[in-house]
């Protein structure tokens, strides 16, 4: 679905860290983890196309995301940044269809398939009965889904997500990696980052280490992500509490 070789991110040209390859298939899950500084946002923004990469080249469904005009990645790449308060109280059904855009224009009518699309986004996540409501009458997790919900209505077959339970209680946390799950389960492509190796290990196939704007470890989820990894990821000491259940063991720090 995307794959990156010899990608160096930065800014305005000054590299942020060393070359590193990636690969995020159809059907995965992804959490990209890192100190912060480390680069995620970054990362992310770069892999959508956002930020000009200072050296390498990202392909997207093998096709090189350089040459793909912004409407094009808005068909295959769907972008949930971290909940910010926007400047109007857009109702939920009308942020949602945002995400038609990039199948019909930004000022175009909405046609009754784009309405159509909206709504069976809004019922797969469950908020179908929020249509109508302004988002600032919404929860930090119903807000979250309202992002999500447009991410889908895209059509996009690979979704990032920066943070996605940033500020969320534990029962929003939970509601919230349940759909991350259900789109790769469905199919797409899903990136997320965390400052949660718990989340991560609970919720993701694969893991990304990131490390001063580099990935230094990538691989299954269970394997990456241990005690030594995290220790040195983090600079703090990090032990291991085994569980008797999935996913085995619980990550402390002292």
């Amino acid at each position: 679905m995307l794959s990156a070789s010899h990608l160096v991110i930065g800014h305005a040209g000054a590299a942020l860290g060393a070359p590193c390859s990636v690969r995020l298939s159809a059907g995965r899950v992804c959490a990209l983890l890192g100190p912060n500084g480390a680069g995620k946002t970054t990362l992310m923004r770069t892999l959508l196309g956002l930020i000009a990469p200072v050296a390498g080249e990202i392909l997207i469904e093998g096709r090189p995301l350089a040459g793909l005009d912004e409407r094009e990645r808005a068909r295959r790449m769907a972008w949930v940044p971290q909940q910010q308060a926007g400047g109007f109280d857009w109702p939920v059904r009308e942020l949602v269809l945002m995400g038609r855009s990039a199948h019909g224009g930004l000022l175009a009518a909405p046609s009754a398939h784009d309405r159509a699309v909206v709504a069976a986004a809004l019922e797969r996540l469950g908020i179908a009965a929020l249509a109508d409501r302004p988002l600032s009458r919404l929860s930090g997790g119903e807000r979250q889904l309202s992002l999500i919900a447009r991410a889908l209505a895209q059509q996009a077959r690979l979704v990032m997500l920066d943070e996605p339970t940033a500020s969320l209680d534990f029962g929003n946390q939970g509601r919230v990696m349940r759909e991350v799950r259900r789109l790769a389960d469905a199919g797409l492509a899903v990136l997320f980052s965390t400052h949660d190796p718990n989340l991560a290990l609970r919720h993701a196939d694969e893991a990304w280490l990131l490390q001063a704007g580099r990935v230094c470890e990538q691989g299954d989820a269970a394997t990456v992500l241990d005690a030594h990894r995290l220790s040195g990821l983090y600079g703090v000491p990090v032990r291991e509490l085994p569980l008797m259940g999935p996913p085995g063991r619980l990550f402390l720090t002292d």
